[in-house]
């Protein structure tokens, strides 16, 4: 193998990975991407408000697990400029997801949209429920 069909391969893998940040196939075999995922965010989260990974796994794959798939959407989507509107997705437990960047900039977005957070620093769901998503898959 000569050194530009190992690069040529490299990029290929590149444009593969990237395809699966921002794109996860839900079990009936319809995909989703991180731009599906900015639309119901956009119209269901607003300012001051959470919903977790397990809300966005049953809004996109119709199990609450998937959480692996909806951690790749919402970095494909921060990638593209939506930090605000991935900032309101937490863990079922309030905590803030790691992400490549941090939790700094979320917790202080959070904070200014009045979320409340418990004396472990977590989003307190109790105070600030999350949002239910509309599921897709109920017709």
């Amino acid at each position: 193998m000569f050194l530009s069909d190992l690069e040529d391969l490299s990029n290929a893998f590149k444009q593969v990975e990237l395809h699966l940040k921002e794109t996860s196939e839900c079990p009936q075999g319809e995909m989703v991407n991180w731009k599906d995922l900015v639309g119901v965010l956009q119209r269901q989260v607003p300012s001051g408000s959470v919903t977790t990974y397990s809300e966005v796994s049953m809004w996109a794959y119709g199990v609450p697990n998937r959480n692996q798939p909806v951690r790749s959407l919402l970095v494909g989507a921060r990638n593209h400029g939506y930090k605000m509107l991935t900032n309101r997705v937490v863990g079922a437990d309030g905590k803030f997801a790691e992400l490549p960047d941090g939790t700094d900039q979320q917790r202080n977005q959070l904070l200014n949209e009045g979320i409340s957070f418990d004396e472990k620093g977590r989003v307190d769901l109790a105070v600030s429920p999350p949002v239910i998503l509309t599921n897709r898959f109920v017709t």
